[in-house]
C-alpha cells in the first residue's frame, strides 16, 4: 500500500503519513526503494470505523483508486467519495 492511499484510508494528509514512517509509527514493507506501508497495521489503525475498512479492501481488491495528490499537505478527499466504488 502507497503512503497516499494509507493517507486516505486515514484520512490525514501524506505528510503526515510520511512523518509516521519517520517515526516508526508506521511500518515499511517492500524490498525497493519506494516507500509501501502495511495493509495490516493500517487496518488495526481503523479497526473501529466500518467505511474506512471497506475503503481500504477496496484499494487492495483494485475496486477503489486513490489520484495522487501534488501537495502532500493538502486535505485528503472524503472516504465517502468512494462509495460507488464499493458496491
Amino acid at each position: 500500500m502507497l503512503p497516499h492511499e494509507a493517507a486516505y484510508v486515514l484520512q490525514v494528509s501524506v505528510r503526515c503519513v510520511r512523518n509516521q514512517l519517520r517515526r516508526g509509527e508506521l511500518a515499511e514493507v517492500g524490498p525497493d526503494r519506494r516507500r509501501r506501508l502495511d495493509p495490516d497495521q493500517v487496518a488495526e489503525m481503523v479497526s473501529d470505523r466500518p467505511l474506512a475498512l471497506e475503503v481500504l479492501a477496496g484499494i487492495l481488491d483494485g475496486r477503489v483508486r486513490v489520484p495522487r495528490c501534488s501537495d502532500p499537505d493538502a486535505q485528503v478527499r472524503s472516504l465517502m467519495e468512494s462509495w460507488s466504488s464499493l458496491w
